[in-house]
């Protein structure tokens, strides 16, 4: 079906899709009080399109294996999960929280304010995410490919 060459896209594609679901339904929860169904589907697709093109443009699943080897971490080891996913999330929240905001306040004066909020509450919920679902991605693209 997929070939090695499509590796790269189809774990991005994986990884987006998973993050941003939990992204979605974790940050409506948190930001509404209650599982809002059409925001949470709103979120959802947004935040996938965004991350999807920042990953596919940006290569920072590489920045973060190319992290954990530089510390000489044993690769697929958990150690090296939790290093990896550091550049990951740190890059996707930055974007995703700005552009997200962005989106559902416009550039008002209270933009940076609410921007700045959200971002440890999105660190946490993308890494915490990243890390659990880093060997599941990786699982679903070894089956996409054979």
């Amino acid at each position: 079906m997929f070939t090695q060459k499509h590796r790269g896209t189809i774990t991005c594609f994986y990884f987006c899709l998973l993050v941003s679901a939990a992204l979605s339904i974790i940050m409506t929860r948190i930001n509404t009080g209650a599982f809002l169904w059409i925001p949470i589907f709103i979120t959802f697709i947004e935040a996938f399109l965004i991350s999807f093109i920042v990953s596919s443009i940006l290569p920072i699943a590489k920045w973060g294996c190319d992290l954990a080897l530089k510390l000489k971490i044993k690769p697929n080891s958990f150690i090296f999960i939790l290093i990896s996913n550091i550049p990951v999330t740190i890059i996707l929240v930055l974007i995703l929280s700005f552009c997200l905001t962005a989106l559902n306040l416009g550039f008002s004066k209270d933009f940076m304010a609410s921007w700045l909020q959200s971002i440890p509450t999105s660190l946490t919920a993308v890494y915490t995410v990243s890390v659990m679902i880093t060997p599941l991605v990786n699982r679903l693209v070894e089956k996409s490919l054979h």
